[in-house]
């Protein structure tokens, strides 16, 4: 019987209870941490990855990392060395999902881990539960934030500081992806309510974005992960430690295949500014792509506030901020406000690209950073 393990947050907290789950005649109930040797899979909260989902030419395994990280970089807050890039198998249509997650983190849960003396088969995204189906979403709370997802590779994390940040940052997640007509909503209690079967309570705020909600009682809505679906490797695609054995007589051979290794690795980097120089190409063509896109919204029937909030609202993907970046969102129909999460974003390392796209940020001595964008005359921020 495999058990799941919800890895902390903060790994470096052992007064947190760890949530471990077990099916039982095909219902999740909460059952206790592994013994040694128990088969178990690390399951890594929502709040704690990104996919982001890319194409690459058709490449050897080892390549994989180093071109994704090529085209990841610009949409990274942080600097590529802190972060771990796990590339996930070319799909049937040619494109690759990257899991992106911080190093430091993965050290600590690595750590906690250990500690407790665990070591689960394989680290699975927590969305990777959700029950396949096109255009299914799925709502669900955990440890007190609600998570949207519709796939294994599209979620955000929502805010539930205010009572308007919640819905405008569904609503603008939903649109992005077009806008579903029901929606699942679920939940995943603290222990010990884990093993009862309850009913999650549907949001007020839901029916404001006129969806039809189901709600799904206690754990059902978890399926156990398949070893052929999307898992992370902690120490990242492409990263193994090898132990060198003594060389002996072997020692002319090693240095001479040494060589030829470091001539391959120089044309490597070629290959590698090749693939950089692909990459800005492709963004340059993103941009001209959005801009042609935002032109024709202007000119559609859609209200002016619908219009001017998705105008702004396609700057916010190319600067990173969306959640869990963002901590509250408001809109008045000409002015859009971005409230930042100092935990996770630096503003001073985003103030050149925020007047770039047009704009303004503001850092009170006290108190969160905000974004503004101001919508223009003739409906162009």
């Amino acid at each position: 019987m495999t058990k799941l393990i919800w890895l902390p947050e903060s790994p470096e907290d052992d007064s947190l209870v760890t949530p471990c789950l077990a099916a039982h005649a095909g219902h999740w109930s909460s059952a206790p941490l592994p013994a040694l040797g128990e088969p178990a899979i690390a399951v890594v909260p929502a709040s704690l990855y990104q996919w982001h989902v890319i194409s690459l030419p058709k490449l050897p395994r080892g390549k994989w990392q180093a071109a994704a990280a090529s085209i990841i970089e610009p949409r990274l807050l942080d600097e590529m060395e802190r972060m771990v890039f796990h590339v996930e198998p070319r799909a049937s249509d040619g494109t690759h999902a990257v899991a992106v997650f911080d190093r430091e983190w993965v050290s600590r849960a690595q750590d906690w881990l250990g500690r407790k003396g665990l070591a689960p088969q394989r680290w699975v995204p927590e969305t990777s539960l959700l029950p396949a189906g096109e255009g299914r979403w799925v709502l669900y709370q955990r440890r007190g934030e609600w998570v949207l997802a519709r796939s294994r590779f599209e979620h955000c994390v929502l805010d539930v500081s205010s009572d308007s940040s919640a819905p405008l940052m569904m609503r603008a997640a939903l649109d992005a992806h077009g806008m579903p007509v029901t929606c699942m909503v679920a939940s995943l209690a603290e222990p010990p309510q884990l093993a009862e079967r309850y009913q999650p309570e549907v949001p007020l705020w839901l029916a404001t974005l006129g969806l039809r909600a189901t709600v799904a009682p206690g754990t059902e809505w978890l399926v156990t992960p398949s070893p052929r679906e999307a898992n992370f490797s902690p120490s990242g695609s492409t990263r193994r430690q090898f132990h060198l054995p003594e060389l002996g007589r072997w020692k002319k051979p090693a240095l001479l295949a040494g060589l030829l290794l470091g001539l391959h690795g120089a044309g490597l980097a070629a290959q590698y500014l090749q693939w950089r120089s692909e990459a800005q190409g492709l963004q340059q063509s993103i941009r001209e792509t959005t801009t042609a896109l935002e032109r024709e919204s202007t000119g559609s029937r859609e209200p002016a506030s619908h219009v001017a909030l998705a105008t702004l609202m396609n700057k916010l993907p190319a600067l990173s901020l969306t959640p869990p970046n963002i901590t509250r969102l408001e809109f008045d129909g000409s002015q859009l406000i971005v409230e930042l999460d100092p935990k996770r974003v630096k503003p001073d390392e985003l103030a050149p690209r925020i007047r770039e796209a047009g704009g303004t940020l503001i850092t009170p001595p006290t108190g969160a950073a905000v974004v503004r964008f101001t919508l223009a005359a003739g409906g162009r921020s």
